[in-house]
Parts: structure tokens; sequence; C-alpha cells
């Protein structure tokens, strides 16, 4: 039977991890929680493009830096 990823199949699986190689290899999306709310949801792609950085592991730092405090969504 061929295997595919789990959103081709209709499901969603979460990963946690604070190895953000493992992290853009993995994931789709990239969900960041702070206190207990959701800061962003976005494709690590994004967050590499709009930091000009050539990896996850330096453009999250530099991406969050530039997030305003307000910038939070309720749960």
């Amino acid at each position: 039977m061929p295997r595919c990823k789990p959103n081709e199949a209709g499901a969603t699986v979460l990963i946690t991890s604070h190895i953000m190689e493992e992290v853009q290899r993995l994931g789709d999306r990239v969900a960041y929680l702070q206190d207990g709310r959701l800061r962003f949801r976005l494709p690590p792609e994004s967050i590499i493009e709009v930091t000009g950085e050539p990896s996850l592991a330096l453009a999250l730092p530099k991406y969050l830096a530039q997030l305003p405090p307000a910038n939070v969504e309720s749960l």
C-alpha cells in the first residue's frame, strides 16, 4: 500500500519540538504558542522568506522579534 502524507489522508499530526531543523523538514505549518495563546500559524517557508534567513532555526527568533505585542489570537 502506498504511503501518503497525513494531510492527503485527511488527518492531522501534531508534533512538538524545539529542534527547528526537524520542524522545517516535517511540518507544513508552524504554530507558535506563548502564554497559552496562539501567536501565529504559518508555513515554515513563509517565516524563512519574510526574514531572509536560510533556515527556520535562524528565521524564527528574527521573526518573533518583529512581532508586535498585540499580535495575539485567542484560542
